[in-house]
């Protein structure tokens, strides 16, 4: 039976992104999933060879090569000069010297809780706890300034919202920015990470719930001891997740795999069904309930 250039088209690059994905899951190769946004420009590449060429074969393996010569221009690119380095945190964080602009937060003074939603879209994100002596609830190092900050009270609890004003599509509004919240009180984290890179270092923050939403990303969380249970979705795609959680804390996965891998058994955990634990779970005085759902996914845990 004679196969359409179509079908031949779309199993050519189903054979490409299994080769990809097989790879990055057993460590043939290592690329960050962020990159390839870089590489949209194709699609209207793509788009005007159809119309200027003829539909067929030839067609097809132009776009097929286009696709292998994109991913494999990005392995040749130079490096940028190096940035300026620095501990940010406990995470280990290289930061450009672009100036950025300074947001602060509301004083602390008869918050009992905060509620913080911000949204990290294209960019990098990084996240530690402000320091002891700061009566903030919150501050903030944009790389630029078109941010909407919206900051409100419901009785005792402290709401604000962080978000670019604009969309950042394909890169055009790309958002990096640091940012540090009180130690202070409890806090709920609600974060669409989206293309971002995100460094979040939770370990000095009374973190109760954190909610993230993370698409073609990679991103390291680093937890503490500071609240006693706390709860974490990640709903992640195509992405490298980093898990760093304290040896002496109580802790439970649940997992839709998906197309992912883990070392969640090296790392001492008991498997039952979707549901990983600690041997010491129902005894810990710190509980740590995590709610994977991931998508073609290479997820590391690190107990420390």
């Amino acid at each position: 039976m004679q196969r359409s250039n179509g079908s031949i088209l779309i199993g050519a690059v189903l054979v490409l992104l299994g080769i990809f994905f097989l790879g990055q899951m057993n460590n043939w190769w290592s690329y960050d999933w962020i990159d390839l946004v870089a590489f949209w420009p194709l699609l209207i590449v793509a788009i005007g060879l159809r119309l200027l060429l003829p539909a067929g074969l030839a067609f097809d393996l132009i776009v097929i090569g286009l696709l292998i010569a994109a991913v494999w221009a990005q392995t040749l690119v130079p490096p940028k000069p190096e940035p300026e380095r620095r501990w940010f945190g406990n995470i280990f964080h290289q930061s450009d010297s672009t100036e950025k602009t300074e947001l602060k937060g509301p004083g602390i003074s008869g918050a009992g809780q905060l509620r913080f939603f911000t949204t990290a879209a294209a960019g990098t994100l990084n996240l530690k706890s402000l320091d002891q002596f700061n009566n903030r609830l919150y501050t903030a190092q944009l790389s630029r300034s078109s941010f909407q900050q919206s900051d409100q009270r419901d009785g005792d609890t402290a709401i604000t919202e962080l978000k670019p004003k604009h969309s950042a599509i394909f890169g055009l509004h790309r958002l990096d920015y640091d940012l540090a919240l009180t130690p202070k009180i409890p806090i709920e984290l609600t974060l669409d990470a989206g293309a971002s890179k995100t460094n979040l270092d939770l370990s000095d923050i009374q973190l109760t719930k954190l909610d993230m939403d993370a698409g073609a990303t990679s991103s390291v969380i680093r937890l503490g001891t500071k609240s006693t249970r706390q709860r974490l979705i990640l709903d992640i795609g195509a992405s490298s997740l980093q898990l760093h959680v304290p040896k002496d804390a109580g802790l439970k996965i649940t997992y839709d795999s998906g197309l992912s891998s883990n070392n969640f058994a090296e790392a001492g955990l008991n498997q039952s069904s979707d549901t990983y634990t600690t041997t010491d779970y129902d005894q810990a005085n710190v509980l740590i309930e995590i709610e994977l759902d991931g998508g073609a996914s290479s997820i590391n845990l690190e107990r420390y």
